[in-house]
């Protein structure tokens, strides 16, 4: 399946060339509630193995 979720997080391991490749995300609030975009994080986040910085550069 390919997504259209674009993701700026470089060390992301679902990250490719700026497309996430999750098979699934969640996003929760910061707190109880999100205000805006700022007060949310990406819970499928996982660090990648390979810490090169330029290997999903976009």
């Amino acid at each position: 399946m390919h997504n259209n979720i674009q993701c700026q997080v470089l060390n992301c391991h679902f990250n490719s060339e700026g497309i996430c490749e999750a098979d699934g995300i969640e996003v929760k609030p910061q707190g109880n509630v999100a205000t805006s975009s700022l007060t949310t994080f990406c819970e499928t986040f996982v660090p990648r193995d390979d810490d090169s910085d330029d290997a999903y550069l976009i």
